[in-house]
């Protein structure tokens, strides 16, 4: 897992030190030891590294996507004036993060920016010296940022792949002379290098404290890397609605409103207009088995007015629930002194998209609810 890291020799002397919670799981005997063995002050949460019988009695949920997960990690990390809190979940294999701001305050950070944040990480500290044969591996419900980031320095890019990580390990297996710079899907699974086929906490921790490390020690915050990438390759955000639909009635609702969208796509959302439809229920061939595999899945390319935005249906695979993934972005190559403005035009932009789709989408389960 060393391996991984980009940062040569120790980071002791950077003046950065960290908090770490398992959250009642393994993750302290790998993520944690492979942070303290870069030289890192990591401060463990310590009630939170025994087992606890499977009750993870001191968290609503051990989940590290959700910030109220890491409360005791952030309360540590005031007590101690630590940068940074980082969480694994039980497993080990997802990574969540809460960073402290500019105002000193302690801020959560989705999983598509710690995953922009790690890609730009490795990508400046590796530049020059990129594998020739390497790549970057992601969903089609991921940012498309970590896209753009890996083709501006010449890597090859698979960014279509179905959820799940065993995409990611299928498409290894399919190419085994390719270099795996690094893997990722938004619910917080990363994974960088060849021996492991699943995303991986230990990883992705290793990668973003020494992304944070030397940022603070540069007199930076990782908001401050985070607005350096948006000018350069453009602003984006990316947000989900969960449409809730249980039981057999559910079920047949959420079938409709594929079907519906299959026949007859939506013309755009919020002034945007639908320039491509892409139904992963059909054939496909891309000469990758991996990538050509079916899902029930529809994607919507939007565009207007230089911004674009791609609408993305799933139907949950473990719960009963239509996902509505909206990814916006802003044109690339902003000045600074107009990001605040592209901010809220993108952020209110994805607002309208979400809520009209989401609507149209209710509009057309409702009559099987009812």
């Amino acid at each position: 897992m060393l391996a991984q890291g980009v940062v040569p020799g120790s980071l002791e002397a950077r003046g950065f030190s960290l908090v770490f919670t398992p959250l009642h799981g393994v993750g302290h005997t790998s993520a944690g030891e492979v942070l303290k063995a870069r030289g890192l002050t990591v401060h463990l949460v310590a009630v939170q590294c025994d087992p606890d019988g499977g009750r993870f009695s001191t968290v609503a949920s051990a989940n590290p996507e959700l910030p109220v997960s890491m409360a005791m990690g952030v309360a540590l990390a005031e007590s101690v004036g630590a940068q940074l809190v980082l969480a694994t979940d039980p497993d080990a294999d997802r990574l969540g993060a809460t960073v402290r701001g500019r105002d000193g305050g302690m801020v959560a950070i989705d999983g598509n920016r710690l995953g922009v944040l790690m890609l730009d990480h490795v990508l400046d500290n590796m530049a020059g010296r990129l594998p020739p044969n390497g790549w970057v591996l992601t969903t089609l419900v991921t940012t498309p940022l970590l896209a753009a980031m890996a083709r501006a320095h010449g890597v090859e890019v698979v960014d279509d792949l179905l959820v799940g990580f065993k995409h990611h390990a299928g498409m290894m297996a399919e190419r085994p002379e390719k270099t795996l710079i690094f893997g990722c899907e938004e619910s917080h699974g990363y994974v960088r290098g060849d021996d492991i086929r699943d995303k991986d906490g230990a990883i992705a921790a290793l990668l973003l404290a020494e992304c944070a490390a030397v940022a603070h020690a540069e007199g930076r915050t990782l908001f401050d890397n985070l607005e350096r990438i948006w000018c350069r390759y453009g602003y984006h955000l990316e947000k989900t609605a969960n449409l809730v639909a249980p039981g057999l009635a559910g079920r047949r609702a959420i079938s409709h409103v594929m079907e519906t969208w299959r026949a007859a796509p939506p013309a755009g959302f919020a002034g945007l207009a639908v320039v491509r439809v892409d139904d992963r229920s059909q054939p496909r061939s891309t000469g990758s088995v991996t990538r050509d595999l079916p899902g029930d899945v529809l994607s919507f390319e939007l565009e207007g007015d230089g911004r674009g935005c791609r609408v993305v249906l799933r139907p949950s695979g473990t719960e009963p629930k239509l996902k509505v993934y909206a990814l916006a972005r802003s044109a690339a190559n902003l000045p600074l002194d107009q990001l605040a403005a592209v901010r809220l035009d993108i952020d209110g932009l994805i607002e309208r998209v979400l809520r009209e789709a989401e609507a149209a989408a209710r509009a057309i389960m409702q009559p099987l609810l009812a």
